[in-house]
């Protein structure tokens, strides 16, 4: 990818501040300007031509797709073989080694240069988790790790495009399901090629909201997330615990939940799911600043939440300090 991407796409991303500023057209958080250029999240950076987007988009559907096929041939009942600990009760398998494996040599092998950012190879030292403005893919091999051991179908293979710091375009695909969820900036968001969009809620009584968990097992950490919780619990319908971060952010984008908020999660969790939220006319923010302004993607939080409950659901969880996760 050249550091200039010319200006076919006249797109300015802004977060709405107030659930009334993220409708209709302010929805979709974008304004064209006419300038060329977007601003995302704070950041300038050059229009990438729609063509370059949509062969970046079609190379990774194809690579979700391929992984997806591995992904389905080890899920069963409950996997039990090749199965470790990262951490106390953090797994990782060997079907999640093998299709990171798979994503980043099909990558290197079509774009040598782009850098590369995956949940496994964070973990074993050999790729860093620094998203920097170089043009870069983010992969989680398998999302929702535990759901895939347990023989639960709700896991996914999640695929990001970013440069300039930024995600342009994300992949969410949930193989069991043959489920795949897309986006690209200023394309639209699509679940298996029909146009999603997040649902028209507008009060915090109506909302299904769904949460996670991190692994981090102290219990002033515990004790913040369930007290967040049971706020949460006291001003929504209900609440569901389902297992996988970019799923869960793709079912905001498609409606099927009004929001999703976690702290714990890493870059990887969420890159494609924010660029297919967002598309969809959803918000994406820091979870616990009570605001809707800004994601920070390294932050290791996110609240995905339809426009119409972004500030009554921030100020919900607005937290002066919230746990610093381990």
């Amino acid at each position: 990818i050249n550091a200039e991407y010319g200006t076919n796409i006249n797109i300015k991303l802004k977060m709405s501040s107030s659930a009334a500023s993220a409708t209709d057209d302010a929805k979709r958080q974008r304004i064209d300007d006419g300038s060329g250029d977007a601003v995302v999240d704070g950041k300038d950076f050059p229009s990438m031509p729609a063509v370059e987007l949509s062969d970046l988009l079609a190379f990774a559907e194809k690579l979700a797709r391929d992984a997806g096929a591995l992904v389905q041939a080890a899920f069963g009942s409950r996997v039990t073989e090749g199965v470790v600990f990262k951490g106390s009760v953090d797994l990782v398998t060997a079907t999640d080694q093998e299709v990171e494996r798979m994503i980043f040599e099909s990558i290197k092998n079509k774009y040598p240069t782009h850098s590369r950012i995956g949940e496994e190879g964070v973990a074993g030292g050999s790729l860093t988790e620094t998203l920097t403005e170089a043009p870069t893919w983010i992969v989680d091999p398998i999302d929702g790790t535990t759901n895939f051991v347990h023989g639960i179908p709700w896991c996914g293979i999640s695929i990001a495009f970013a440069t300039g710091g930024t995600v342009v375009m994300g992949v969410v695909y949930n193989p069991v399901l043959d489920e795949l969820f897309s986006a690209t900036l200023g394309g639209g968001a699509n679940l298996n090629g029909r146009r999603i969009e997040a649902s028209s809620c507008d009060d915090m009584k109506n909302a299904l909201v769904a949460t996670g968990f991190s692994y981090d097992r102290r219990e002033a950490s515990i004790d913040f997330h369930v007290g967040k919780l049971r706020s949460v619990l006291l001003a929504c319908r209900d609440v569901r615990r389902i297992g996988s971060a970019a799923l869960d952010m793709c079912a905001v984008a498609c409606g099927r939940l009004d929001a999703y908020y976690e702290q714990g999660i890493h870059v990887w969790d969420i890159a494609a799911g924010v660029v297919i939220l967002r598309e969809a006319g959803g918000v994406a923010c820091d979870p616990y600043g009570g605001n809707v302004a800004a994601l920070d993607l390294g932050g290791r939080g996110v609240l995905a939440v339809a426009a119409g409950i972004a500030q009554p659901l921030a100020d919900i969880l607005k937290a002066d300090s919230p746990p610093v996760c381990e």
